[in-house]
């Protein structure tokens, strides 16, 4: 099943009145955004400052709500342990020797690369989900502009009177 878009973001035929009515929809489960400053406690250091900076990126988008601070939260926690993976790296390297059962030293992938990885992947899945991918901007940059279009043309003006 595909997944359910905001109807700013969706595409195929629609009448006025369908879209008319998700926006409505839309905005009425949106809910409030007064917490969505706070970080949660949860998150370490460096995840509550990732968090901090992330919410002030978007705060001109007007997108996110309280119900947003979850997934906010794991971005920013993906990226802090991210970072602390990376940080064990450049220490150590990518590489490392490990003695086997028997004896022999053989170089291996260090651990952290799992590590860093797995957040990696975790925080790109989460940044779409906030619309902070390139994909995701580039997405909502022409619908803002198709937007912007329909209201500067006099004959939509007319039309949606």
């Amino acid at each position: 099943m595909a997944k359910t878009k905001p109807i700013t973001l969706a595409t195929g035929h629609r009448t006025k009145e369908e879209i008319q009515q998700r926006k409505e929809n839309e905005e009425r489960l949106k809910g409030s955004n007064d917490r969505v400053h706070i970080a949660p406690r949860w998150l370490c250091k460096d995840g509550m400052k990732e968090y901090r900076k992330l919410v002030k990126d978007l705060d001109s988008s007007g997108i996110l709500t309280n119900v947003d601070i979850p997934v906010v939260a794991i971005i920013a926690d993906a990226y802090a342990k991210m970072s602390q993976a990376n940080s064990v790296l450049k220490e150590e390297g990518m590489f490392i020797k490990k003695t086997s059962d028997r004896g022999a030293e053989n170089i291996v992938e260090h651990p952290a690369m799992k590590v860093y990885r797995q957040y990696n992947t975790i925080y790109k899945q989460y940044l779409a989900e906030v619309g902070l991918s390139p994909s995701s901007r580039a997405k909502l940059s022409v619908i803002n502009t198709n937007a912007e279009d329909d209201r500067n043309d006099p004959l939509l003006a007319i039309l949606n009177k």
